[in-house]
C-alpha cells in the first residue's frame, strides 16, 4: 500500500511541479515581468536633449526601484540623432533605446516606422497618467515647456500684472519687454489664434521695441537682473525654479491662452535593449517618475489632473493650454516661422 501511495506521488510530481510554476507566473504581475526581461539585458541607452544633470538624478531614482539595469546617456539635440537613427536603422543596428524630441523633428522616424507602439502601458504602469499616453500607444508625455509671461517683482506692482495678451500692447510697456527672438511662444498660440491674428499680434509687439534676448533661460535671468520689466518666450518651470532661488521675478498666471512645446518620450523600434527601454520609458512618465521631475527639478508633464504645481496653476486660472502634438507638429512649425519674420527677427 506504502509503495502504491510512494508511486503515486511520484507519478504526479511533474503535473504538481508544472501547476506550481504556472500558478507563480500568473501571480507576476506584467512590471514584475517586464523588469525580469530588463534585468537580463543589463543596460539601456538614452539620447536626449536633457541636461546630463537632471538625467543623472532620473537614473539614480530609476535604479533605487529597479536595480541592476545601468542607464547610459547620451546628451543630443534631436535634429542630430534623428538623421543618425535613420542612417543607423538602413544598417540594421539602432544605437538609442530611448529618445525624447519635439514632435516636429521626428516625423523621418514614423514613415520609416522606427519607434515601437505598446498597448499595455497602462496595464504595465498603474499610476501612469492616461492623458499621457498617445492613442497609438507610441509616444508618453514626461516633459513640457509652458512659454508664459515672466516679469520682474521689483520694477511692476501687484496691480499692473498684465491679465491678457493685448494688456502688453500698452504703450506704457514700450522699450519695457524682453522677448525671445526665436519667436517659438507664437508658434502654438497661432494654433488658437490662426495665421492672420498671430501676424498682426507680433507686428504689434513689434512695434513695442522689444528687447530681444536670445535663450528662454538667458531671458528670465535678465529679466531678474532688471533688463526688462515683462519677459516673453521664457519657460513656466523657469520662472517658477529662479523665484524660489530668492530672484525678483514671477509668471503671470491669468494670460490665456499658453503655449506648450511638448517632448514626445519614445522607446526605438530595432534598439539593442528593448525591455529595459520599455521600463524606463514608462517609469519616467509614470507618476513615480514624473514626482521626481517635480520636486527635484520643479519640471514635468502638463497633463489634467496631475501633481505639478505648475498645470495645478493654469486649472486653478482656468488657463489654455495649447499643446504641440503630432498632428499639428508641422503647422506649428510653419506658424513660428510666420511669427519670427513678423516679428523681425528671422529673414
Amino acid at each position: 500500500m506504502k509503495t502504491k501511495r510512494l508511486w503515486l506521488v511520484v507519478a504526479l510530481y511533474p503535473l504538481i511541479f508544472s501547476m506550481s510554476v504556472l500558478s507563480h507566473a500568473a501571480q507576476e504581475s506584467p512590471l514584475e515581468s517586464l523588469y525580469k526581461a530588463a534585468k537580463a539585458e543589463g543596460e539601456l541607452m538614452v539620447w536626449s536633449p536633457t541636461e546630463p544633470e537632471d538625467m543623472q538624478i532620473l537614473s539614480t531614482e530609476f535604479n533605487k526601484d529597479f536595480p541592476g539595469i545601468k542607464v547610459n546617456f547620451f546628451e543630443i539635440r534631436e535634429t542630430d540623432y534623428v538623421p543618425r537613427v535613420v542612417a543607423e536603422s538602413m544598417r540594421g543596428i539602432v544605437g538609442l533605446d530611448v529618445g525624447t524630441s519635439k514632435y516636429v523633428v521626428i516625423h523621418p522616424l514614423l514613415e520609416r516606422n522606427l519607434i515601437q507602439s505598446y498597448n499595455d502601458w497602462s496595464k504595465v504602469f498603474k499610476d501612469l497618467n492616461p492623458a499621457g499616453v498617445s492613442k497609438d500607444g507610441k509616444f508618453l508625455a514626461n516633459d513640457d515647456y509652458a512659454f508664459v509671461v515672466g516679469y520682474n517683482t521689483q520694477l511692476v506692482k501687484p496691480g499692473e500684472v498684465p491679465t491678457s495678451w493685448d494688456e502688453l500692447l500698452a504703450p506704457k510697456w514700450r522699450g519695457k519687454i524682453l522677448v525671445e527672438p526665436r519667436a517659438n511662444a507664437f508658434a502654438y498660440l497661432g494654433l488658437k489664434w490662426g495665421r492672420d491674428k498671430t501676424v498682426d499680434y507680433v507686428k504689434k509687439l513689434s512695434a513695442q521695441n522689444p528687447i530681444f534676448v536670445k535663450g528662454g533661460t538667458a531671458l528670465t535671468q535678465q529679466l531678474a537682473a532688471g533688463a526688462g520689466h515683462l519677459g516673453i518666450g521664457g519657460y513656466a518651470y523657469k520662472f517658477e525654479s529662479m523665484k524660489r532661488e530668492g530672484a525678483a521675478v514671477d509668471w503671470v498666471k491669468k494670460i490665456t491662452p499658453i503655449g506648450v512645446m511638448a517632448q514626445a518620450l519614445f522607446v526605438s523600434k530595432g534598439g539593442q535593449h528593448p525591455n529595459a527601454g520599455k521600463l524606463f520609458a514608462g517609469w519616467w512618465a509614470s507618476a513615480k517618475g514624473q514626482n521626481i521631475m517635480i520636486n527635484k527639478m520643479l519640471r514635468g508633464a502638463l497633463n489634467p489632473g496631475s501633481s505639478y504645481m505648475i498645470m495645478q496653476e493654469f486649472e486653478k486660472n482656468r488657463v489654455e493650454l495649447v499643446k504641440e502634438t503630432l498632428d499639428n507638429s508641422k503647422e506649428a512649425a510653419a506658424l513660428n516661422e510666420i511669427a519670427a519674420k513678423s516679428l523681425g527677427t528671422f529673414k
